[in-house]
C-alpha cells in the first residue's frame, strides 16, 4: 500500500492509558493509507514493550536516551515515507476523519503547503475548553507574534 501520510508522535515516559486511546484513535481513521511512527525519546521502560499494538502501519523507534520533543520529531520525520506528515502527540486523540478531511483539502488546494486542526478540551464527556485557530496569513502572522500561556 502506498503511504501517502506520515503521522508522526512522540513520547517519554507516557501515560500508557492516554498513549493507547491516542494511538487507537489514529488507527481508527476513516483513512487508511497512513503510517504511524511512534519515537519513543528514551523513556524508563521501552513504549513498545507496554503497548501490545499490531499494526502493520504502526512503527516503533526506541532512543536509548532523551534527545528532546524537537529531535525526536525530527528523528520521525526522517523515517516517514510519505510526502504529507501529520503530527499528533502522546495525549491527544484525533477525530476520525481528520486525516481523510485534511488531504482531500491539500489535494484540492495545490498551493497550500500546511494545514491545522482546532483543539477541543475534555474531561470525562464535558468540553472544558475550545480552541480556535487562525486560518487566514494575516491571523497567523499576528497569532505567532502574541505571547500567550495556552
Amino acid at each position: 500500500m502506498i503511504m501517502e501520510i506520515s503521522v508522526v508522535m512522540s513520547c517519554f515516559n507516557s501515560d500508557m492509558l492516554l498513549l493507547k486511546r491516542s494511538i487507537t484513535s489514529v488507527l481508527n481513521q476513516s483513512f487508511s493509507k497512513f503510517e504511524l511512527i511512534i519515537v519513543d525519546d528514551g523513556s524508563k521502560h521501552p513504549i513498545s514493550n507496554s503497548i501490545n499494538i499490531i499494526d502493520s502501519r504502526v512503527k516503533f523507534i526506541r532512543l536509548d536516551n532523551s534527545v528532546g520533543l524537537g529531535a525526536a520529531l525530527n528523528i520521525g520525520i526522517g523515517e516517514a515515507k510519505a510526502e504529507l506528515i501529520a503530527r499528533i502527540d502522546d495525549d491527544d486523540i484525533m477525530f476520525p476523519d481528520r486525516l481523510k478531511q485534511q488531504y482531500e483539502y491539500l489535494m484540492k488546494n495545490a498551493n497550500i503547503v500546511c494545514v491545522g486542526t482546532r483543539l477541543m478540551f475534555k474531561y470525562g464527556n464535558k468540553t472544558i475548553k475550545y480552541r480556535k485557530f487562525p486560518v487566514y496569513h494575516d491571523q497567523i502572522i499576528n497569532d505567532l507574534l502574541e505571547i500567550r500561556i495556552v
